[in-house]
């Protein structure tokens, strides 16, 4: 398991995604992320609600509150994890 809680792991990563300089820098903060959870063992059903619980958090800011480049780094993120999560539940033989 974490050494932290898995809410305080997504808000990190949330503020990484927003402070990122490059949709890039942005796939690899999810990228490290990601392999943050693999290396302790998180199920595959975690896993997935994890990056739920991060798409969902990520689809409440409101762009007119947001700069340009946060505005681009939350779109780039819900497109990168929702990818990540269709292939891991395709690797792990799940619908």
């Amino acid at each position: 398991m974490l050494t932290m809680n898995t809410d305080e792991f997504r808000a990190g990563l949330k503020r990484k995604i927003l402070s990122s300089s490059s949709q890039e820098a942005v796939k690899r903060a999810i990228d490290a992320a990601v392999k943050e959870l693999d290396s302790h063992g998180e199920s595959i059903t975690l896993f997935v609600k994890f990056v739920d619980k991060l798409i969902h958090g990520l689809e409440l800011y409101d762009p007119m509150n947001q700069t340009a480049q946060e505005w681009s780094n939350i779109k780039m993120a819900r497109i990168y994890l929702l990818q990540i999560k269709l292939k891991k539940k395709f690797e792990a033989g799940l619908s």
